[in-house]
């Protein structure tokens, strides 16, 4: 029996892949992101080498010498140049430009991120910053796709999109057996 034949044949079996695929659907949606977010994370791929030679590994010793730098320049300039320095990326990630951002106060300490609080003094608005030591030196960790992945939080923005799915897929297959029992008791006199 070929598969094209198997797979049109039988009205079952053919709504059993669709459900199967659609099962599977999440799976593979966070497999893609897994994938990105490893490929992303490899240092030679993610770090510029320039940014971790010795005027730069002097310069930020110590996650104290970053949030300075973020605190006194990059949150009130928004110079791009700095943001990349402080971060050590191939590709800068853009920082808020908020001059009233103050603080620094330590918020968590995460192995290997070392999180840090900000505050807004008018609107009282909280922002976090992470940092890591890379190659000897201190740089500021982007929230982005590594950051979720190397955390685990992606796992807390997968889960709710994946619970729904698969409950709405399996209502719908609760609605599918329901209407092919109901036709079967129709063909065999047994309708209410």
């Amino acid at each position: 029996m070929s598969l094209v034949r198997w797979l049109t044949g039988d009205r079952n079996r053919r709504a059993a892949l669709i459900f199967l695929a659609a099962a599977i659907l999440p799976l593979l949606a966070a497999g893609v992101f897994l994938a990105y977010a490893g490929i992303l994370s490899i240092p030679a791929l993610r770090y510029n080498p320039a940014y971790f030679a010795e005027p730069y590994l002097s310069r930020y010793d110590s996650p104290r010498a970053v949030l300075e730098v973020l605190e006194q320049q990059v949150f009130k300039t928004a110079d791009p140049a700095l943001t990349a320095e402080i971060e050590g990326l191939r590709r800068a990630y853009p920082l808020p430009h908020n001059a009233r951002l103050f603080g620094g106060v330590a918020w968590q300490f995460d192995d290997p991120f070392l999180a840090y609080l900000f505050w807004d003094y008018q609107t009282y608005e909280r922002y976090a910053v992470y940092l890591e030591e890379v190659n000897g030196r201190w740089v500021l960790v982007p929230t982005d796709a590594v950051f979720y992945l190397r955390t685990g939080l992606w796992k807390r923005a997968w889960l709710p999109i994946a619970l729904p799915w698969w409950l709405a897929e399996l209502a719908a297959l609760l609605v599918y057996v329901l209407g092919r029992l109901a036709e079967k008791w129709r063909r065999e006199g047994f309708a209410f």
